[in-house]
């Protein structure tokens, strides 16, 4: 029978072989990072781990307690993201990691606490997926009966219950599906995810507790800390509704796009709902018509048969530089 190939796994290096042979490749060294994806090597830890959890336990419920707690906050934030732009991705981990390094945490803990953080922040993802499905289900006529809408008079708090608690069966259930292909995935097949080596990375500097790293830690925290505050103050001057006029809800930079109008031209026409766009003109109030109206007389104009426009927000931009 021959030797399973696959276009992912690498040959093992003779110095990993040799310090596998002898028991001494650790985690975090030189010749883990040079042997992964090798088959040999994950063998290897996974037996390490068998043997030596039995020994040495890293669990901390504080570090737990501080991941869930980022997580939760967060958890808001990637449900925003997620119905906003139909991407489920925060970097609650990344702050965990931060937030490690600078108080010193061992890489185990660190690695706890951003486990519990991604598993707290992805709580919400099924509502981002579901709460969409019901809206329609329960408003728009296309997906009507003959006897009405699908969900007709729904009790909330109800429906938020059954939600809750299949999330906790939903959740269990991926743990223990996990479970199933965990060896499958991590030791005889394991999964080429530039994802986890650039986690692994970030254990190694935080393995690093010197002074430097630390004092890089906390600047970094405090940076992230300013460019959030800055974030959310720009997304509340395009989003939230703080105007309202004429039975209308309008956010302020969008109040004030409608306003600077002069007769048939104004701000509304390149300004509107948080996007600059290609012209479209505005009605006898000012509200921009959203996009270039197509008439006999305008079939000259390019603008009439596509759409262009920039959205702004900076989640966009955030998950740009976090990818």
């Amino acid at each position: 029978m021959g030797v399973e190939k696959s276009a992912y796994r690498q040959p093992v290096t003779p110095q990993g072989l040799k310090a596998i042979e002898k028991g001494t490749l650790t985690w975090l060294d030189d010749d883990m990072y040079n042997n992964l994806n090798t088959g040999v090597l994950e063998q290897y830890l996974e037996e390490k781990n068998l043997e030596e959890s039995f020994e040495v336990s890293h669990w901390n419920t504080s570090k737990v307690l501080y991941g869930i707690a980022i997580g939760a906050v967060f958890s808001g934030v990637t449900a925003y993201i997620g119905l906003k732009l139909g991407l489920a991705i925060s970097a609650a981990w990344y702050i965990a990691y931060l937030l490690g390094m600078a108080l010193k945490w061992s890489p185990s803990e660190v690695n706890i606490a951003t486990s519990a953080t991604t598993g707290a922040t992805h709580a919400s993802t099924g509502f981002i997926f579901t709460f969409p499905a019901i809206f329609l289900l329960a408003s728009d006529a296309r997906y009507e009966l003959a006897s009405g809408p699908l969900i007709s008079n729904a009790d909330t708090f109800n429906l938020a219950f059954v939600g809750i608690v299949a999330s906790m069966f939903a959740g269990f259930l991926g743990i223990m599906y996990f479970i199933i292909f965990r060896r499958v995935w991590l030791v005889e097949d394991p999964l080429p995810l530039p994802g986890f080596e650039a986690t692994l990375k970030m254990l190694d500097i935080a393995s690093d507790v010197n002074t430097g790293a630390v004092e890089h830690a906390r600047e970094s925290l405090k940076t992230i800390g300013v460019w959030t505050s800055l974030t959310m103050f720009g997304l509340f001057l395009v989003e939230y509704p703080l105007i309202w006029a004429n039975d209308r809800k309008l956010a302020l930079l969008d109040y004030l796009a409608e306003t600077l109008a002069i007769g048939d031209y104004g701000l509304a026409s390149f300004y509107s709902s948080g996007k600059i766009h290609q012209p479209s003109g505005i009605d006898s109030e000012g509200v921009s018509l959203g996009y270039t109206q197509w008439s006999a007389d305008t079939a000259w104009n390019p603008f009439a048969y596509t759409y262009v426009g920039i959205a702004l927000t900076p989640s966009m931009f955030a998950i740009g530089w976090f990818m």
